[in-house]
């Protein structure tokens, strides 16, 4: 079975625009688990396949994920299991996890 856990920041309407950047450690190990952002209903980024990743990732760039004016719903989704592979002997060192840090919200006006 793939499971969900999520996690949310709502940007109010007057928001002038700007860029999104944050830190992600994924703590992880393919195919067991991975993490995704989901900007206003679009997945914009997931942890890439690397296993297991021993280093904080700047996302998505040095510039940032550029929002327009107004609302925006950003969420960070961790997946487990997302691949539907049978369960029976996840690594030793499997820890299954993300962490998000580093949350840095510029505004372009």
């Amino acid at each position: 079975n793939t499971y969900r856990a999520s996690a949310q920041l709502r940007i109010c309407n007057d928001f002038p625009g700007g860029n999104l950047k944050f830190s992600v450690f994924p703590g992880s190990f393919r195919p067991w688990d991975r993490c995704i952002l989901v900007l206003d209903g679009t997945a914009v980024y997931q942890t890439p396949d690397v296993t297991p990743n021993q280093d904080w990732i700047e996302v998505p760039s040095a510039q940032g994920l550029p929002l327009g004016a107004g609302a925006h719903l950003i969420e960070w989704q961790y997946e487990y299991n997302p691949f539907s592979v049978p369960l029976g002997t996840p690594p030793s060192t499997w820890r299954g996890a993300v962490w998000i840090d580093n949350v840095n919200i510029t505004s372009t006006t």
